[in-house]
């Protein structure tokens, strides 16, 4: 159990790092990123979005009650990414040489050990989606039903 935590922790650390630096990079108006939106016809409110969106997940990743959110929303604004990687802006934007794309995919891959050591709670998750129930946040303890006992008896 100590070992499956360490390794989703690590996992998280590393989407973690590279999102808050793709975010610094789109929120500061690098050249490379300036084009890259430009070509996508979402400059500038696109990358200024992204940018906080990526801030925020990032910041979600670290929350221990909400890495799990982080983790989701993460490999669903990741494969948006590897889309306009693959079909719209090529492998290799500008100078960047492909890093940006292998930065895609080591988020992505992350995203699939993680909730592959986390099959069950992605399981109940999608459960609850199905049946219109979401926890993400807040774990609700089950009702202590000693006490319930003791309140119907007098």
């Amino acid at each position: 159990m100590k070992r499956k935590k360490s390794i989703a922790f690590i996992l998280q650390l590393i989407v973690f790092f590279i999102l808050v630096f793709q975010s610094y990079y789109k929120l500061s108006a690098q050249a490379d990123f300036k084009a890259i939106f430009s070509t996508l016809h979402l400059e500038p409110w696109g990358r200024i979005v992204i940018g906080f969106l990526e801030l925020i997940i990032a910041l979600l990743l670290i929350l221990p009650r909400a890495h799990f959110l982080g983790m989701l929303l993460s490999i669903g604004m990741i494969t948006s990414v590897l889309i306009a990687h693959l079909f719209i802006l090529g492998p290799e934007v500008d100078q960047q040489k492909g890093n940006l794309l292998v930065n895609a995919l080591v988020i992505f891959f992350s995203n699939i050990i993680y909730f592959s050591l986390y099959q069950s709670k992605l399981d109940r998750f999608i459960s609850g989606l199905k049946k219109g129930k979401i926890q993400l946040f807040l774990r609700v303890k089950p009702k202590n039903k000693h006490k319930k006992k003791t309140l119907e008896n007098q």
